[in-house]
């Protein structure tokens, strides 16, 4: 099938005609398939394979599309025939001998990800369309609304340079392909979202009431979703969701863009699952909430709970070569949020 592609990058803009001018209808988002239709220098019309949606993307490099025609020197194609083909005599090997049912957890999770595979979570053709639905969030907003010359970007009345064309509506999508991948075994899955870069003044984004309503409430439908569904599933013990940005904001110093800065002394951050205990606030910050008036917790903590739920603390204190002496120092000389245990 020479004409049929899956994305590679983290997502990208589906155009209804062939100019940056054109209403955005849709995105493609990594590991979706699609056929080519036409190309030229500038823009490649395409068909989705998921739901045959039909729209331009633009035309970027090489890299951007991976063809199902494998394309390698020939020296990389026999390392990777080669590979494929003792990975298949170890999978005969192993399913022959019974030795599977003998594996530890981690090595059956191991087994499932490179000899089964995970091709299969990226397949939302096999997921229940009712299950689909409950995830959508396309329709909380229009995405060309915010890109360049939509209706959130004028400001004083002219119209701005500056676009987010970063802004997807498919968060419900991004964390329905989380669940799915963590039920294929993947022990680590990070969902990126959108830019929550917001100015009150508007400089380069609808500013910031604009954008919380918006994002906001895709969030809240997103996550809400996939909590329902890993509890529905039974595998609310076994996930932990995280929800947190690389930085906190100041809350009080507003800089010359009404913007209020990178902030690393406070920020908010929330967990759900894992077997921890849920339905608690954990911390207190000053009036202006601007820094912890409550015991801190750091990076190193986090971690250190995140590492607390996929290991026994108790069996690397006895054995701690199971495990990298990183990885062990991170567990057994960092203290985790207790509150949580």
């Amino acid at each position: 099938m020479k004409n049929n592609f899956f994305f590679k990058k983290q997502f990208s803009n589906i155009y209804k005609k062939a100019s940056k001018n054109s209403e955005v209808t849709s995105q493609i988002i990594y590991g979706e398939k699609f056929k080519i239709l036409s190309k030229n220098k500038s823009w490649i019309k395409i068909k989705t394979l998921f739901d045959n949606y039909k729209g331009f993307i633009r035309n970027g490099s090489p890299e951007q599309l991976g063809n199902f025609d494998l394309k390698l020197p020939q020296d990389r194609f026999e390392d990777r025939y080669q590979l494929l083909g003792e990975l298949d005599d170890l999978k005969r090997h192993l399913d022959q001998s019974g030795e599977v049912n003998g594996m530890s957890q981690i090595e059956r999770q191991t087994y499932d990800l490179l000899l089964r595979g995970v091709a299969d979570a990226f397949d939302l053709s096999k997921e229940d369309p009712r299950t689909i639905a409950k995830y959508d969030t396309s329709h909380l907003f229009n995405m060309s609304d915010y890109h360049n010359g939509g209706k959130h970007f004028l400001f004083n009345k002219k119209k701005k340079l500056v676009d987010q064309e970063r802004w997807t509506n498919l968060l419900g999508k991004e964390m329905l392909l989380a669940r799915r991948l963590c039920e294929a075994g993947c022990g680590f899955v990070t969902v990126v979202d959108s830019s929550w870069d917001f100015h009150g003044n508007g400089a380069n984004n609808p500013g910031t009431l604009v954008g919380m309503n918006t994002l906001g409430a895709q969030m809240d439908h997103a996550v809400s979703a996939f909590l329902d569904d890993v509890e529905d599933r039974g595998l609310s013990d076994q996930i932990l969701l995280i929800v947190t940005g690389e930085m906190g904001r100041s809350p009080i110093k507003r800089n010359k863009d009404a913007g209020t800065d990178h902030h690393g002394d406070l920020t908010p951050l929330m967990l759900a699952g894992g077997g921890l205990n849920m339905g608690q606030a954990i911390g207190k910050s000053d009036r202006t909430g601007s820094r912890p008036a409550s015991e801190p917790y750091g990076p190193e903590n986090l971690l250190s709970t995140v590492m607390h739920t996929m290991f026994d603390a108790n069996k690397l204190r006895v054995s701690p070569e199971l495990l990298p002496p990183d990885i062990t120092k991170l567990i057994l000389g960092t203290e985790p949020i207790k509150e949580l245990f």
